[in-house]
């Protein structure tokens, strides 16, 4: 009997945890935009034209989205500069480009200074001709992707509505952080497998 009970009270505490997790990256993902560009193949030459259309649109979303407040406003701003966007990319790179804002899925990544738990996000997508190479994530609003220190973060991370619980999710400050990015990954793929 005392087996059953230590086995419910650690069940219910790891359920406890990673709906708290849930809940956070949800809140997370509510608040934000990534940016995901796809190079048009894994040759050098191609990575490279990634990096520079990266450089060349990161610069164009900050600036586009400076006086946004909210995910809302930023994504009805970039939604209607796409074609600016794409214009800007497919100029750097002499290539066709598409550019899409829509939900997609990403894993847990790390950015250096801060990382994000896996999730579904909105996402501005940038695919560089046949958009088959390896690609670059990170986020464009608010745009911490340009921040150089973790103060930079900080600052326009609490500008654009992040508590200090965001904070300490994205910047790994919580000891139990790897964890629930482990838990969260966890019951994510179990929830893609039931969905089939």
């Amino acid at each position: 009997m005392k087996k059953v009970c230590t086995y419910t009270v650690i069940f219910t505490a790891c359920w406890l945890l990673l709906a708290g997790t849930l809940l956070r990256q949800e809140k997370l993902a509510s608040r934000l935009i990534r940016i995901h560009i796809l190079a048009n193949s894994d040759s050098e030459a191609d990575q490279a034209e990634k990096l520079r259309v990266r450089d060349a649109v990161l610069g164009q979303v900050s600036s586009l989205t400076a006086d946004c407040k909210t995910r809302g406003e930023a994504a009805a701003v970039l939604a209607s500069h796409a074609a600016e966007l794409g214009q800007t990319a497919s100029e750097v790179s002499g290539r066709n480009v598409t550019v899409s804002l829509g939900t997609e899925w990403y894993e847990t990544r790390d950015y250096g200074g801060f990382s994000l738990p896996a999730g579904e996000y909105l996402s501005l997508c940038i695919g560089i001709g046949e958009a088959e190479g390896h690609n670059w994530w990170c986020v464009a609003f608010p745009s911490v992707c340009t921040a150089a220190t973790a103060e930079e973060l900080e600052t326009t991370a609490v500008s654009a509505g992040f508590d200090g619980g965001d904070l300490r999710m994205m910047t790994g400050d919580s000891p139990d952080v790897e964890v629930r990015y482990f838990l969260l990954e966890l019951i994510s793929r179990l929830r893609d497998v039931l969905r089939g």
